[in-house]
This record gives C-alpha cells, structure tokens and sequence, in this order.
C-alpha cells in the first residue's frame, strides 16, 4: 500500500488522487497513520450497506416515517423508486430486505389476475404439452431476477429453452447485480455468465447513464431509472418481432396498472412472477410451483403472504 506524509499529500494532491482511485492509499502525520484515501467502487458499496443498517435500526425503533413509507409500497400506494428515495435506499434488493425485515408483503398480484394471466400464457393447452412455437422471454423487472435468485431457482428461466429466447434489459443487470456483497446479486451474475450464449441483454434508453455509472461509481443512476426503464422498454416492443409469443415478467402491482403496458401488442402476454411459477407447473408435471414459491418465501418471509383486509 502507497502512503504519502501530510506534507506531499498537500503538494501532490494530484498525485494522490490518481493513486486512491485504484488502491487504498495511506496517509500518515508525524509517522503515526491518520486516514487512507479509498477507491470510490470500494466505498459505495459500504454506503449502500450502512444506509440499509440505519433503516433496519429505525424499524427496530419504531420509526413511524419509515414505516409508512414501506407500509405504502407495501399496498401498493408508493412505487418502489419512491419508497428507495425516502428511505435513502441505493437498489430495489435493498428495498425488499428492509420490507422482510419489517414484515410487510411485498405487492403481489392476487390468485384471480394470476389465473387470468395463466389463460392467456396457455391458450388451448394441454397441461403436459408444451408449445412448439418459438417464445421469447423477457424481463424487464430486476424484481424477478431477485426473487429467483434468492430462493436459487434461476434456472427455472431456461425450462423453455431452446425453444425460448431470454432477453433481460441493461437496467436490470446493472440493479440486479451491481451489489457485490449480496448473495443473490452473485448469483444473477453467475447466472447471466453461464447462460451467456442463451441470454440477451437489450440495451435502453438508459444504456449511456449506465454506463457512465459502471465508469465513475460516484456517478448516481435517475431515482426512476428502473420503472421509466420499463416503461420505455415495453413501448418499443409494440415495433418488435410481430406475432411472436412474448412472455412479459414482472413482480410489482403497479406494472399492471400503467397505461402503456395494457395497450401491448396481443402477443404480448404479462405474466407475475407466480404466475409464472403456475405456468410452469402446467407446462412441466413434475415442477411444482408451492415448492419453488415456499423456496422463494423461506429466503423472503413476505413473498407469499396474504395481506391482510
């Protein structure tokens, strides 16, 4: 490790700027060590986890401010990018910790809109047939990612293949694995690494914000990057691979709501993430779609929690 003495850090300051942002550097006065100069890609991540900790310690406390808020997104009433700003929360994994931690459900979609989404991924079907046309996935909800990812059940995304083509956006993998310390951030990055060759990542409108994030971690990404992202997204499919079967993945209950994404094309089909999970059960028999949710909710206790009325 470099170390520079009071004096050169104050007549090289240049110079120990290069130097931090690669590698701690140590800075010392009179011999004896008084900071170190650290690269901001090592620091963020100790932000992120700090702000997480203090929402943690307020909900132990009782904190009436923080729990309106995940009270809110927990009903619907606040999006997530909202509920991350108030709470001062850096990605959506965060966000369903603290809601966990909190013991509110996450917005599901109910057994009924599922049943519905069901009818229009199966038209016609056998329950043990499965389609011989050409299906594409896409998932531009880093949600989904994160659900599979903490109950270890990514590959169910490839039951289709190769048959189908999985397509996920860059501002879902830039939120679902930009995390270096969360285990389901490693495990959608291993994931996405295996599954290379078989895994398209489009990019957006936000493909330039993106990466000038991944250059200068200091650098801080729109708050609503991840829905307008969606958004934006969804609408340019209505110009893409016409009568194709597009499977659409999503996890919250305002992805239903919003005006753009209920005019998709007919082919076109929105489909929960356990909505998904009993597609497949139908798809696949010896899949059973209350084992991989019970996975999902022994890893997310609110996962599969019915709200109370």
């Amino acid at each position: 490790m470099r170390h520079f003495n009071a004096t050169d850090a104050k007549n090289k300051f240049g110079e120990l700027l290069e130097a931090g942002s690669t590698a701690p550097v140590l800075i010392t006065k009179g011999g004896a060590p008084v900071s170190y100069i650290v690269p901001a890609a090592q620091f963020a991540p100790a932000l992120r986890q700090k702000a997480l900790q203090g929402v943690k310690q307020k909900i132990s406390a009782g904190d009436e401010e923080v729990a309106q808020a995940l009270r809110r997104f927990s009903a619907g009433e606040l999006a997530r990018t909202a509920a991350q700003k108030v709470l001062g929360l850096g990605s959506y994994g965060d966000l369903i910790d603290a809601l966990d931690f909190a013991g509110f459900p996450l917005p599901l979609v109910n057994a009924t809109e599922r049943e519905e989404m069901m009818k229009s991924f199966l038209p016609g079907r056998s329950v043990a047939e499965p389609t011989s046309k050409s299906i594409s996935i896409v998932i531009p909800d880093a949600g989904v990612l994160i659900s599979l990812a903490k109950a270890d059940i990514l590959e169910l995304l490839m039951v289709f293949n190769p048959r189908a083509r999985l397509t996920i956006t860059d501002a879902v993998e830039y939120e679902a694995t930009r995390s270096t310390e969360r285990d389901d951030a490693l495990r959608i990055r291993s994931f996405l690494s295996r599954y290379a060759g078989n895994i398209t990542v489009d990019a957006t409108s936000f493909h330039g914000v993106i990466e000038r994030s991944r250059l200068d971690p200091t650098f801080s990404v729109p708050d609503d990057m991840g829905e307008m992202s969606i958004y934006s997204y969804v609408n340019a499919m209505k110009t893409r691979n016409p009568g194709e079967p597009t499977l659409v993945l999503f996890e919250d209950n305002w992805f239903l709501g919003n005006s753009i994404l209920s005019s998709a094309p007919a082919n076109v089909h929105l489909l929960s993430t356990m909505a998904f999970l009993e597609g497949l059960e139908k798809l696949v028999p010896e899949f059973s779609a209350k084992a991989a949710m019970d996975r999902i909710a022994s890893q997310r206790p609110t996962f599969n929690r019915k709200r109370k009325r």
